[in-house]
């Protein structure tokens, strides 16, 4: 009982994680879009048409690059039951012990599709997962917080709330690209939405809500332009954040 429930917790809580980081995308954009939609920082009739349909397709796009990153799969590698020892019914000579049948008797099924093996010279040049019983690929790696083996395992992102690997790697940077350009659309937005005022403490009370937002927008772009470029960097030389740390 309670090896299960050991087993079951890690993904009990990779999950929770998981959708604390939803939460915490959704909430910024909900606070960030009603904020300005409210005042009225953010429509047509504040904004040139031409600025606001630009603006309105890079949210859009960002939104539904979300989402789709949210679906996709990494490139996780399916879980295997544990074997357990088997006492084998062929005859033995010379009196020996009958031989017992271990993990190691079948290398194909713990390795997974033929995919996930084009790399494998034999199963003993490979690491062997105790979590998800499988020989891992190369540059392929136990990500603690999926509690999932994923293929080419750059890193897993809190903020996403998925690992980054073989099969959303790509789209995991375009959402980077697109967070860049709605968040400094937002941020030109914010800027022209504060009001002026006489006193320095009525200016604050007046755009007390554009100044949280303004900062937040600053934070998340001093933390995603790096981010872009080092990911833009390592994919161009054909290399995983992984092998670099």
């Amino acid at each position: 009982m309670a090896r299960n429930r050991n087993v079951e917790n890690p993904v009990r809580s990779a999950t929770l994680r998981k959708w604390y980081a939803r939460a915490w995308w959704v909430g910024v954009h909900v606070y960030g879009y009603v904020v300005l939609g409210v005042k009225g920082a953010l429509s047509p009739q504040a904004l040139p048409t031409g600025q606001f349909v630009v603006y309105l397709v890079v949210a859009v796009a960002a939104i539904s690059c979300y989402v789709v990153l949210q679906c996709s799969s990494p490139g996780q590698l399916d879980k295997r039951p544990m074997l357990a020892p088997v006492q084998t019914t062929t005859p033995t000579e010379l009196g020996s012990s009958p031989r017992m049948a271990t993990e190691d008797d079948d290398d194909t099924e713990l390795l997974g599709d033929g995919e996930e093996n084009e790399h494998q010279g034999s199963s003993t040049d490979l690491h062997f997962c105790n979590e998800c019983h499988v020989f891992q690929p190369l540059r392929t790696k136990h990500c603690k917080d999926c509690a999932r083996c994923t293929r080419q395992y750059d890193h897993h992102c809190d903020c996403v709330g998925t690992c980054v690997g073989e099969n959303n790697r790509r789209l995991f940077v375009l959402y980077l690209f697109l967070q860049i350009l709605e968040g400094a659309a937002m941020i030109d937005v914010t800027s022209e939405a504060f009001t002026e005022q006489d006193d320095v403490n009525d200016w604050f009370k007046a755009n007390a809500l554009f100044i949280v937002l303004w900062f937040m927008l600053m934070c998340v772009l001093l933390i995603v332009v790096p981010l872009f470029c080092y990911q833009a960097y390592l994919i161009s030389t054909n290399q995983l954040t992984l092998s670099v740390f």
